[in-house]
């Protein structure tokens, strides 16, 4: 059967989207693999490198969000910054990877819709795996994000500062609305099983 104008120009959106995400997942997997390496090369550095040797009117961000922003002033030349650089380092590995597997299923869900199986089984299974992620995401960057916070604030010295960890509220929904899209997507499986079962 010939697709209608509509049915091609969505199959074709998916085809420049699985271009797109192809190369940022190639893209994303090269950083993570220089993050891990700067992660694992750091320690070995000489700390002469990471010596603070003036004041920085940039300062350093202490919230995964942006809201806080620290000045480091005199009292902070000669501190060495390498563990800092180290963590944050590892942190965006990880965060890196998640985004991977995200990509990963995506690029995998588009192929379908290009092949005319956008109820395929295995659309269920990926977008699963995408709420799965956000939802653990949603807390687990918070964590990592105070662990980075906390690393700086040991380093500096920074007194009077308490670290708060919450949930990201709209990852975590997004999440569970990818959950509630998997269910869809089975139940569409499951009619485009019993219309092909007729034909």
């Amino acid at each position: 059967m010939k697709d209608s104008p509509y049915a091609l120009k969505v199959k074709k959106i998916a085809g420049y989207l699985r271009v797109v995400m192809g190369g940022l997942f190639w893209i994303t997997l090269l950083g993570m693999g220089l993050l891990i390496v700067a992660a694992i090369v750091v320690p070995f550095l000489s700390d002469d490198i990471f010596i603070v040797k003036e004041a920085n009117n940039k300062g350093f961000t202490l919230s995964m969000d942006s809201l806080i922003r620290y000045r480091m002033d005199a009292s902070h030349v000669g501190v060495s910054v390498k563990s800092i650089y180290r963590s944050i380092a590892w942190i965006a590995a990880f965060t890196s990877g998640g985004f991977i597997i995200i990509l990963k299923q995506l690029i995998s869900l588009l192929e379908t819709v290009e092949t005319d199986k956008p109820f395929a089984k295995e659309n269920e299974k990926r977008l699963t795996i995408i709420g799965v992620i956000l939802i653990l995401g949603s807390i687990i960057l918070r964590i990592t994000g105070a662990m980075a916070a906390k690393t700086i604030i040991t380093t500096l010295n920074i007194t009077n500062l308490d670290i708060n960890i919450n949930i990201d509220l709209f990852m975590a929904f997004t999440g569970f609305m990818m959950l509630i899209l998997a269910g869809i997507f089975k139940y569409g499986n499951y009619l485009q099983e019993e219309y092909d079962s007729t034909l």
